[in-house]
């Protein structure tokens, strides 16, 4: 969806009679959650509010550094949306708002499968788990068990895969800490997005008042 070339693409090669599914996220969330991956990554080192800054410029530089530095380029929904409606029907399209699926798994998924055409025959559990945007207390161990290194990999020969990851999750928990978005970054990034969140709800007739307070 974020890459321009993209619906082009898909409709040189699958044509226009294809149904999109827009699953759109709070775009201060989303953007501040890219950031906490990168982070725990460990490709990730200036800070929120550094890398904001730097944006533009960074993911002007190369391919990699727009798919894994575009923050809050990524948010801009309208501008993407708009680029997909060139090529295809908007009755093709469904878009959903994250928090409204998170909240109502099963009617939304629901009218999913509607949109799909597909009948459902079977029990799901709609108890999904949602992983939650976090950083870990101490980079360096999170470095060391991402790096390709001999004491790693004498200790995964030995070691059955199930206690690998056993001691990951451990690992993991131990070592995350809860972030939370600075206010007035989210309060500069809102200001940010206003229009395009304007233009987003009107091309998807969604109601996005909750991403501006």
């Amino acid at each position: 969806m974020y890459f321009e070339y993209i619906a082009e693409r898909i409709f040189e090669t699958l044509g226009g009679n294809v149904k999109f599914i827009f699953m759109l996220r709070n775009p201060m969330h989303r953007a501040y959650s890219h950031y906490l991956m990168n982070v725990n990554d460990g490709i990730e080192n200036m800070s929120f509010e550094t890398a904001l800054k730097l944006e533009k410029d960074r993911i002007s530089t190369n391919l990699y550094s727009k798919r894994y530095y575009s923050y809050q380029d990524r948010g801009y929904y309208g501008r993407q949306i708009a680029v997909f409606l060139k090529y295809f029907k908007r009755e093709n399209m469904y878009f959903v708002v994250f928090e409204n699926f998170i909240e109502n798994k099963k009617e939304i998924s629901m009218e999913l499968f509607n949109f799909l055409n597909i009948d459902i025959f079977l029990d799901i559990n709609f108890n999904i788990h949602q992983n939650k945007g976090q950083s870990l207390k101490y980079q360096g161990l999170n470095l060391f068990l991402r790096k390709n290194n001999i004491a790693l990999k004498v200790v995964k020969k030995i070691l059955p895969i199930k206690t690998k990851d056993n001691i990951k999750i451990i690992l993991k928990k131990r070592t995350q800490i809860k972030n939370e978005i600075n206010p007035k970054t989210k309060t500069k990034l809102q200001n940010n997005y206003y229009n395009d969140i304007m233009l987003t709800q009107e091309l998807t007739g969604l109601d996005l008042s909750k991403w501006l307070v």
